[in-house]
């Protein structure tokens, strides 16, 4: 399955609502009874409060490090239109739409100090190709980064705003992060060396750690960690839960991510029907394991820590 298809698989026809949690997470309502193991802790777990109200669905967010701003994705698979909104809920701002047209975007990034957005559009291909924008230029056209002969996707800006990271594929050939220095676009990205197939990526904040998604050992999917200075890799996740989506605390000690580890449907299997949680894992205690944030009553991913 390609990994820009894997968030829809996840979404109900009936859409979703995005929900302030800090971390910051795509939720889908209520879904069911909550069950034994969601409510066996009930102070461990966040209230979320709904930041979003459309009529269309709302697929993918990213949120700005101070928690100002939110860039989201709303619509039907095709079209869909990539949106800019106050990401306070005490703050009531009009949306502001940055990108529309017939195509399909995906993966919205925005930098650290909320003036650069970048996502994937099927515009000029139809495997999806990065662009990037900048708000201080509203009137130029988005810049599109690469071409049609990769596939490209999940892309996240560096602390500075300098570097844009994402993951691409030519062909049949496995998934790699890349690294493209945006004051020099002419140059191309260069890859990353991680040691397998990666995607989905998330720079620490003090840019030491790269954590990514690798399917190299197990495909439904792991967290991994490459430190940027020794370029040594190392797992972090395992087993067969489906972990995606690794976000950063603004200590870079905590990855908060989205996970797929029960069996929700009872059909004996874990697959993208089953209901997403959000955990955290500190990756300073060689012994942490990931601890739940949110229930499996509803479906709730993609979380992103801001403000602070």
């Amino acid at each position: 399955m390609k990994p820009t298809r894997f968030l829809f698989r996840l979404i109900p026809s009936r859409g979703l609502l995005c929900c302030l949690l800090i971390p910051l997470f795509l939720n889908y309502g209520n879904a069911g009874p909550v069950s034994a193991e969601a409510t066996a802790d009930t102070d461990l777990i966040h209230p979320a409060v709904q930041i979003t109200s459309r009529t269309e669905p709302v697929l993918d967010m990213a949120i700005s490090a101070d928690g100002a701003y939110i860039v989201y994705v709303s619509g039907d698979d095709k079209p869909t239109t990539l949106w800019l909104a106050s990401a306070d809920p005490a703050i009531i701002l009009l949306p502001e739409k940055l990108a529309g047209g017939v195509s399909a975007k995906s993966s919205p990034a925005i930098s650290a100090d909320g003036r650069y957005v970048a996502y994937v559009d099927t515009d000029f291909d139809v495997k999806g190709d990065i662009y990037v924008m900048d708000r201080e230029t509203p009137n130029e056209k988005p810049l599109r980064l690469t071409g049609r002969d990769t596939e490209d996707g999940g892309p996240c800006f560096s602390q500075d705003g300098r570097f844009l990271y994402f993951h691409q594929a030519t062909g049949n050939r496995p998934r790699r992060l890349v690294a493209m220095d945006l004051s020099k676009i002419g140059q191309g990205p260069a890859p990353i060396p991680t040691g397998g197939d990666a995607m989905f990526c998330a720079l620490s904040p003090d840019s030491r750690h790269l954590a990514f998604v690798s399917v190299r050992h197990d495909t439904s999917g792991d967290l991994f960690l490459m430190d940027t200075r020794s370029q040594t890799v190392r797992q972090i996740t395992s087993g067969p839960a489906i972990d995606m989506f690794p976000q950063w605390s603004p200590d870079s000690r905590v990855l908060y991510f989205s996970r797929i580890g029960s069996d929700t449907t009872h059909d004996r299997r874990l697959t993208s029907e089953d209901h997403s949680i959000i955990c955290r894992i500190r990756i300073d205690e060689p012994d942490s394991i990931p601890f739940p944030l949110t229930p499996l009553n509803f479906v709730s991913f993609k979380p992103f820590v801001a403000g602070g």
